[in-house]
């Protein structure tokens, strides 16, 4: 097998320009305006931050989902019907809903959180005590969905 021609050359040092590059008028060229760098409102802002608040729950409520399942399936807990999935997202959303308030997020929860919990101190520890009936979840002046029935 004949090669054709000589092979390409290397050269040992690589040139180094001395002068910036310039355009014909002599003006030195700099990349275009990026059209992403605006000023935002704050609504724009306070949108980003809830959103970026929201992607980091969603990460943590997987991590942590995925570890309740296992360990409720590893306890004997099996999910097999409508009955048990509903309790299973209660507990996730449940999750859910503690996270979105440790951020500063509002959850749909907390309105069942804080009528039928109540926190207190128990022999100088503090405790957490269910203390809502199936009558106190809901009030029918505040016009929210029975959730009792």
């Amino acid at each position: 097998m004949k090669r054709r021609g000589t092979p390409p050359t290397v050269p040992t040092t690589i040139p180094v320009p001395t002068e910036p590059v310039v355009a014909a008028n002599n003006v030195v060229m700099f990349p275009k305006k990026n059209p992403r760098n605006h000023y935002q409102s704050l609504e724009e802002i306070e949108a980003r931050v809830k959103l970026n608040k929201s992607s980091f729950v969603s990460g943590v409520l997987h991590v942590l989902v995925t570890s309740v399942i296992n360990n409720l399936q590893e306890s004997g807990y099996a999910i097999e019907n409508d009955e048990s999935a509903r309790d299973v997202g209660l507990i996730i959303e449940a999750i859910n809903s503690a996270w979105y308030r440790r951020i500063g997020l509002y959850h749909d929860l907390f309105v069942l959180a804080d009528r039928a919990f109540e926190s207190k101190v128990v022999r100088g520890k503090r405790v957490t005590v269910f203390t809502g009936q199936k009558d106190d979840i809901k009030s029918p002046e505040d016009g929210l969905p029975d959730i009792t029935a």
